[in-house]
């Protein structure tokens, strides 16, 4: 490698075997130094900052680019890289930084003592008449919003429903009225499912919607990939197939209600983050709150039954959510009813659009980070982390600013999630980072 400014010269040996230089005065040569740089290897020098952009760097840089400018679409078809990112969120979790607690929800569990014990005696479709019961007993108590996580979907392509069912749909329909008539709100759970164009439509339900009562909403219940993701309301072709409306999620629909129950004049679908992304048909994201901050906010079906007072109580001026948890196959076999992943782990639905209900009513949730911005913070971080390691000459040095990078990075990344803040699109970075690791090895 030529080290530029050195200044070659002749050497002229002197009748006692001494050196000379033809140019001006220069230190005598130790016994087999050179004048050359040929004994220079890539231990010593390395190249210098002129060579940050590479063809084999650019390439690193564009497939990295791209990779930032679709990193919601790269997580989809990578589930690993979501997956590791709620591993570690999960981990973080068990330290509860924030010390989030339950403000508005009250969870009622059909757990494996209610679910597998008389009246509902492990029975599917769970029994109308009980669930019918359950929401008048926590209409009675002062729930404000009574909402059902479980799907009432016909068995057929139509609304209805088999005729030995007829006397608990009628009296589950009979509690709804009940409800509503005292000023109470309820929420009902729906499923989307993809046409044969591929596009939404509406699961047909037991009841037809002018059957519903005045004061009765329902809410899709499909979660998005990444549970971190707030559902908030999607187009959708009804169930009849003629035209397509606007449904919320259940957790929106919730919210929604809730704050017109309560009298709240700001109400969440006008905040320009929520307003946004409905109008974009995209995703917030939002904090999640510990197993340890439920402790004091669930009771059991079975309790509500039993008329245990200190349950009943936990619903006065409370969304209160109705929700399975028991295991398929008996108390404590098989997997838990409706469970999914999340970033505490694997959870009931339940718990997910409660998590949901809760960080929209405490405004703890946040935009989607832009692809334009993703990109450009992604090669911003990438050109300064690039001439930093090449301006290192040494391989120890460059060692150096490679462990000290990834260190900052992984702290920076860490702190936030455990703040309940994501920083997804930083990962592309990871391709610079492997690019340099062959680079010096």
């Amino acid at each position: 490698m030529n080290i530029v400014g050195l200044q070659q010269t002749e050497i002229y040996p002197s009748r006692r075997g001494e050196s000379f230089m033809s140019g001006p005065s220069r230190p005598r040569l130790a016994h087999g130094e050179k004048h050359c740089t040929a004994g220079m290897n890539k231990e010593s020098v390395m190249s210098a900052p002129k060579d940050i952009f590479s063809w084999k760097t650019l390439v690193v840089l564009g497939a990295m680019l791209l990779w930032a400018y679709n990193f919601h679409w790269v997580e989809e078809q990578v589930p690993f890289l979501l997956t590791a990112q709620l591993k570690v969120h999960q981990l973080l979790s068990n330290f509860d930084w924030h010390r989030k607690r339950v403000g508005y929800v009250t969870l009622v569990q059909i757990d494996d003592d209610s679910f597998w014990s008389p009246l509902l005696s492990g029975a599917t479709p769970t029994n109308r008449s009980v669930l019918g019961d359950l929401g008048l007993l926590a209409a009675d108590y002062g729930a404000l919003v009574v909402a059902f996580d479980i799907k009432i979907g016909s068995p057929t392509s139509v609304p209805g429903d088999f005729p030995i069912r007829d006397s608990d749909n009628q009296y589950f329909l009979n509690a709804i009225g009940k409800i509503t008539g005292e000023n109470r709100v309820v929420v009902l759970a729906t499923g989307l499912v993809p046409n044969e164009s591929g596009e939404w439509q509406q699961e047909p339900s037991i009841f037809r919607d002018d059957q519903l009562p005045r004061g009765t909403r329902t809410g899709y219940v499909n979660l998005p990939s990444d549970p971190r993701q707030i559902p908030l309301a999607t187009t959708a072709w009804q169930v009849d197939e003629k035209s397509t409306a606007s449904l919320d999620s259940f957790a929106l629909a919730i919210v929604d209600s809730y704050e017109e129950a309560a009298h709240i004049q700001d109400h969440t679908k006008q905040d320009p983050v929520i307003a946004k992304a409905m109008a974009d048909n995209e995703f917030v994201y939002g904090g999640f709150l510990t197993d340890a901050a439920w402790e004091h906010d669930r009771v059991t079906a079975k309790q509500f039954l039993l008329g245990d007072q200190q349950a009943l109580e936990k619903c006065r001026n409370r969304v209160v959510i109705f929700g399975g948890t028991w295991h398929a196959y008996g108390k404590g076999r098989g997997a838990t009813a409706d469970q999914h992943s999340s970033p505490l782990g694997p959870l009931p639905g339940l718990y997910l659009h409660a998590n949901y209900v809760e960080a929209l009513l405490r405004d703890d949730f946040r935009p989607a980070v832009s692809e334009k911005f993703a990109v450009l913070i992604d090669l911003g971080i990438a050109v300064f982390f690039l001439w930093l390691f090449r301006s290192a000459k040494k391989r120890v040095m460059r060692v150096g600013v490679l462990l000290t990078f990834v260190f900052l990075i992984l702290a920076v990344y860490l702190g936030f999630t455990a703040l309940g803040k994501y920083l997804d699109f930083i990962t592309p970075v990871s391709l610079v980072i492997v690019h340099l690791l062959v680079e010096i090895f």
